[in-house]
């Protein structure tokens, strides 16, 4: 049996400010992280996420959070949706300390414990730098029409694809082209996120 060996992906909007005709919202940062978790359930992966979808179980940021905490658990992937509403430490959302010992974690047990954690956010500067650099691959979607014309609408309601770049490792064509209408049936795109990372 090959060994596999886990990774982090960070999945972003805009890296630090935007530029003209990038969107920072509904450009298909949650639909490239569940299209990549389903394919890693497909794979054997046991998959879990903070969102609802078709084929995780349903858990909330708190109970994603300790569950990549166990040191026993392995062989999972795991999904953490909007993750810069837990980053937060200035905002007191989320205290500095268990900030620190998730990068810790991250950066040190992924790849051991074959856990492939997947990271959304709108702006990736949000992100403390201790986890960006322990990122293994970052990719940004782009959101086009069919006709393969960048969407700059955030409410458009043309047909959608979104196409998905590598920038590290850097790859000049889409790594993947996603139908909005097919991927969209995986998970619950109105779902709005307001749990926190740590139970009070």
């Amino acid at each position: 049996m090959t060994r596999r060996e886990g990774r982090i992906t960070g999945i972003y909007g805009v890296w630090y400010d935007r530029l003209p005709g990038e969107l920072i919202k509904g450009n298909g940062k949650t639909m490239t992280g569940v299209y990549l978790l389903y394919l890693d359930a497909k794979r054997g992966y046991k998959a879990y996420a903070n969102i609802d979808t078709s084929f995780t179980d349903q858990m909330n940021t708190a109970e994603v959070y300790e569950l990549f905490k166990d040191s026993t658990a392995t062989g999972i992937s795991i999904l953490i949706d909007e993750i810069q509403k837990d980053m937060n430490s200035i905002a007191g959302f989320t205290s500095s300390k268990t900030l620190v010992e998730f990068c810790n974690i991250a950066s040190a047990q992924t790849r051991k414990r074959d856990i492939n954690l997947y990271w959304t956010t709108q702006r990736a500067q949000d992100i403390p730098l201790r986890l960006r650099v322990q990122t293994d691959i970052l990719l940004q979607p782009i959101r086009v029409h069919a006709d393969g014309s960048r969407c700059m609408n955030a409410s458009c309601d043309k047909r959608h694809y979104i196409k998905v770049y590598a920038k590290e490792p850097l790859k000049q064509h889409p790594i993947v082209t996603l139908d909005c209408v097919a991927v969209g049936r995986l998970y619950d795109s109105y779902q709005v996120l307001t749990d926190k990372m740590v139970d009070e």
